[in-house]
């Protein structure tokens, strides 16, 4: 009887609301006899209930915690998510596959399996060229991809981040030449391969002088000590050059010379062993000079008379004097006798 009030004493004086002292409270989490779970513990749970602890569930809940978690819902968490729905956080998808959403990453950036985060998968051949988004820089145009040929189309067409010019395997590029000077032509050993020809290249090579625009193959060969066509002669040593002066050979080196022997030289001075003459009657022989003059005697008198001819020996009906004022009548010439009357 004394044990029951002593029962009934000690219960009253705690009563229902007083809280246990903690130093006789069980560890938390622990079923207490009365059939009830803590919510607040830190143990596993495996009910439907949202946990704001700090332990790894494996219910369908939307979880606020910074654990892994292993179910299918929505995690606003930082952590790693394995499972194949979308993801709030700001890390990378682990699941190694294009996200299940068919979207853009909320994180901005790469997925792990390698694609944009756009839900395209670069081991597909988009175009059917047979090439994937892997290597084929354009991967929905089947004319581009690393085995095209390149062409001038101002895009990169075999994937060498080379367009056009820029890359030497060009296929219908035209054969050009540097043309600094503009007069048309460009420099042997400055070729090069161009889409379209203009003023800085010239279609046509053979410029000796990229930097005057008056020397090139088409230009006039002058007198002036420079190789104006560019055909490696220079003045008179060029058959086409202008302005030369023609003499003769003078064999006898008596300022008479021979037409069987010419040379073309600049200027009007005959070069060593040549004259400005063609009239020497014996080019073998210094006492025999230049031809002489003969004017035509068209009466026969002895006189004549009209245009001077030249010549080594008179021309038949020819004489060397031009006195004659009648060459038509015999008798008329400067020793006939003169009758009273005569005109």
């Amino acid at each position: 009887m004394r044990t029951l009030l002593f029962s009934l004493l000690f219960a009253s004086s705690f009563g229902c609301n007083n809280t246990i002292p903690s130093d006789e409270s069980k560890p938390s989490g622990t079923d207490t006899g009365s059939g009830f779970l803590s919510s607040t513990d830190g143990d596993s749970d495996a009910d439907g209930s949202t946990d704001a602890d700090g332990s790894t569930d494996a219910d369908g809940s939307t979880d606020a915690d910074g654990s892994t978690d292993a179910d299918g819902g929505t995690d606003a968490d930082g952590s790693t998510d394995a499972d194949g729905s979308t993801d709030a956080d700001g890390g990378a998808d682990a699941d190694g596959g294009a996200d299940a959403d068919g979207g853009a990453d909320a994180d901005g950036g790469a997925d792990a399996d390698g694609g944009t985060g756009t839900g395209g998968d670069p081991t597909e051949d988009n175009d059917g060229d047979g090439y994937t988004a892997l290597i084929d820089c354009d991967d929905f145009d089947i004319t581009i991809h690393p085995d095209a040929d390149e062409v001038c189309d101002g895009v990169d067409n075999d994937c060498d981040d080379l367009v056009d010019a820029d890359d030497d395997d060009l296929t219908d590029g035209l054969s050009a030449w540097l043309d600094v000077d503009g007069d048309g032509y460009g420099v042997h050993g400055l070729g090069v391969i161009v889409c379209e020809i203009s003023e800085e290249v010239s279609a046509e090579p053979g410029d000796c002088n990229d930097g005057d625009a008056e020397i090139h193959p088409e230009a006039d060969e002058v007198c002036d000590g420079i190789d104006n066509d560019c055909d490696l002669l220079t003045d008179a040593d060029d058959e086409d050059a202008l302005g030369l002066t023609t003499f003769f050979i003078d064999s006898d080196d008596d300022g008479f010379g021979s037409a069987a022997t010419t040379i073309d030289a600049c200027g009007d001075d005959a070069p060593a062993g040549y004259t400005d003459w063609d009239d020497d009657c014996d080019d073998t022989s210094s006492s025999v000079g230049e031809a002489d003059t003969w004017f035509t005697d068209g009466d026969g008198d002895g006189y004549g008379a009209g245009t001077a001819m030249y010549a080594c020996e008179a021309p038949p009906s020819t004489v060397s004097t031009d006195t004659d004022c009648n060459d038509t009548v015999y008798g008329i010439h400067p020793l006939a006798t003169e009758y009273c009357g005569d005109d």
